[in-house]
């Protein structure tokens, strides 16, 4: 579903990317606009080991590979002892270097392995009680 753009084009009928995604009249017209996103391989890890989540607009993905984002992300975890910071720069470095044509958004998070988010948490409790402080 969708069309391909024109080289130099920016916008599809006009519109910018926010109103392509609801612009309903479009849709219905079946003219080529979609809001359906791209998803990729979806990467689980088990609830004992932990993980990362990498989230990141098409800025990244139309010059990168999953293999390659994630040697990139790896080499810099490993190069800063952690530091997502220093990881999501270095996958937009990579990003960048590759002249990305697009914006890139990256969020990346840190999945805690079970045992160690139950040692992290508090307990909590819920009652049927008032809610946000409520008398």
């Amino acid at each position: 579903m969708g069309i391909q753009l024109s080289k130099n084009s920016r916008r599809l009928y006009g519109l910018n990317l926010s109103r392509g995604l609801g612009d309903k009249f479009l849709k219905d017209e079946d003219l080529g606009l979609s809001a359906e996103p791209y998803v990729g391989p979806v990467v689980t890890c088990s609830a004992s080991e932990g993980g990362l989540l990498l989230i990141a607009s098409d800025g990244l993905w139309d010059v990168a590979d999953f293999a390659t984002v994630a040697r990139v992300l790896c080499q810099s975890l490993r190069a800063s002892g952690g530091d997502l910071v220093d990881g999501a720069r270095a996958v937009l470095a990579h990003a960048l270097k590759h002249r990305t044509k697009d914006d890139v958004s990256i969020v990346l998070a840190r999945v805690l392995p079970e045992a160690e988010w139950e040692a992290r948490s508090p307990p909590r409790s819920f009652s049927s009680g008032p809610i946000f402080g409520d008398p």
